[in-house]
């Protein structure tokens, strides 16, 4: 997806902003934020007041989970997420959400970093005040189980990869795994599922950032998606899981359940594509559980 800046927002999107907020923009810088949006902007206005400007064009394939995020981030506490302070919708195809602008670098999970055990212990905070989100997040374990990623995987006859070998050897206890996965996604909690380095800032405290692939479910997830992050960062698996450790909802877990989660990761890594340094970061940390 191509990015516009503020300027090649057509006119009456930006008017109808500059309304809703009541005050002209002064200054607008495009920012390395906001998944799949068409904007994603910093804008200062002439009143001096600061905000995060995330708008998608409405007939895009992904304008529902960004008209979601609208609908949820009211629902979680300011402490760990960004407010909407204005939300502009349907004007000429287009929906613009203002965010309270935060402050804040990413994320540092490396080895020796306050901010890993910083990020599970606000993870941690969240989920033990059990915040609910209401009908309009939709149920993750319910979309995890009609993708079921290792139902669909493949590995080509005598293939050579010694990686891709130990998958086709373990294919069915993958995917008898993948059903405990699923058991455990299960709840109402808020799920981000997209948790990295880039969706997370601190500045003093830890924020969550970019809540387009909300879902409600188990605590658990968010923590599980991370430690590939944690391993990326320079953990191992065996310190990506110590960390872990410090939120219950993983410390609390069966052995099987990690396992189950982990190999469950993997599968929707590679069944989505997603980039090699985190397929491999999981690749090492299953290969762990599975092996441990």
């Amino acid at each position: 997806m191509i990015r516009r800046e503020w300027e090649a927002v057509p006119e009456s999107v930006r008017e109808a902003v500059e309304r809703r907020v009541g005050s002209a923009v002064l200054k607008a810088e495009s920012v390395d934020g906001g998944s799949n949006a068409d904007l994603a902007a910093c804008l200062t206005f002439v009143d001096g007041r600061k905000y995060f400007a995330k708008g998608v064009v409405l007939d895009r394939e992904l304008a529902p989970f960004h008209q979601a995020e609208a609908l949820v981030v009211p629902h979680l506490p300011r402490t760990v997420a960004p407010g909407i302070s204005y939300e502009v919708p349907s004007e000429d195809r287009w929906r613009v959400s203002v965010f309270d602008w935060l402050d804040g670098r990413r994320a540092d999970l490396s080895p020796g970093s306050p901010d890993a055990w910083a990020v599970m212990h606000t993870l941690n905070g969240l989920h033990r005040r059990g915040y609910e989100l209401p009908f309009v997040a939709h149920s993750l374990a319910d979309a995890w189980n009609a993708e079921r990623p290792w139902e669909k995987f493949k590995v080509p006859e005598n293939d050579p990869d010694p990686v891709r070998a130990w998958f086709k050897k373990h294919h069915l206890t993958f995917k008898q795994l993948e059903l405990t996965a699923i058991d455990a996604m299960v709840g109402s909690l808020p799920v981000h599922n997209a948790l990295c380095p880039k969706h997370i800032l601190v500045n003093g405290t830890v924020k969550f950032v970019d809540w387009t692939g909300t879902f409600k479910g188990s605590a658990v997830v968010d923590v599980a998606r991370l430690i590939p992050h944690l391993i990326v960062a320079g953990h191992t698996p065996e310190s990506a899981e110590q960390l872990a450790d410090e939120a219950e909802a993983w410390s609390n877990l069966s052995n099987r359940t990690k396992t189950a989660l982990a190999t469950s990761i993997l599968g929707l890594h590679l069944h989505r594509g997603h980039s090699v340094e985190i397929t491999d970061a999981t690749v090492e940390w299953a290969q762990y559980r599975f092996n441990s």
